[in-house]
C-alpha cells in the first residue's frame, strides 16, 4: 500500500472465530472467482476507483500479483452485473490478508463491499485461518467505518 499525506496505513483484524453476519448480495450480482480472462477488467476497476491507480504495477495488476508466492486465483472474488460489468472485487493472499477491496462508484452504498469481504472471510475461515487482516489509510474514513461495522479492530502493525 502506498503512503500518502494521511500517514502510515492502519492494520485491522477480523476474528474469524467470532460470530459474523452472512453476506447479503445486492440484487442482480453474479459472483465468480478470477480467471486470467478477467485481468483487464480488474485492472480497469482498480484504476477507476483508486486515485493513485495500481501503484507499483508497471506491467499491470495481474502480471504483478501472480508473481507473489501467496497468489491464489480462487482468493479473488469478482462481482459482475447482469450487463457483464465488473462492479467489485475482493482479493486476499493465502496468508489470510485481504490485499484489495474495490467497488465501482455507481455500485457503492448497496452492500457490495460488505458482501465481498464477508464472503472472503468465510472462505478464509474454511481454509483454517483464525483471523483476517487488512490495511487501510487513516484518511479513508468511509472504508474504516465499513470495516468497523463488519467487526474489524485495530491491531499493532
Amino acid at each position: 500500500m502506498t503512503l500518502d499525506a494521511g500517514g502510515a496505513p492502519l492494520r485491522l483484524r477480523l476474528d474469524l472465530g467470532a460470530p459474523r453476519r452472512q453476506p447479503v448480495w445486492p440484487a442482480e450480482i453474479r459472483l465468480q472467482s478470477f480467471s486470467a480472462a478477467d485481468a483487464e477488467a480488474v485492472e480497469r476497476l482498480l484504476v477507476d476507483v483508486w486515485p493513485i491507480g495500481v501503484a507499483g504495477a508497471p506491467d499491470g495488476w495481474f502480471a504483478e500479483v501472480r508473481k507473489d508466492t501467496e497468489w491464489d486465483a480462487s482468493l479473488v472474488r469478482l462481482a459482475w452485473s447482469e450487463r457483464d460489468e465488473l462492479l467489485g472485487l475482493c482479493h486476499a493472499w493465502t496468508s489470510g490478508f485481504i490485499k484489495d477491496v474495490a467497488v465501482a462508484v455507481p455500485a457503492r452504498r448497496r452492500g457490495l463491499a460488505s458482501a465481498l469481504i464477508l464472503d472472503m472471510a468465510d472462505t478464509l475461515a474454511r481454509r483454517g485461518h483464525s483471523a483476517v487482516d487488512l490495511k487501510v489509510m487513516p484518511t479513508n474514513l468511509a472504508a474504516r467505518a465499513l470495516y468497523q461495522r463488519l467487526g474489524f479492530r485495530l491491531v499493532p502493525d
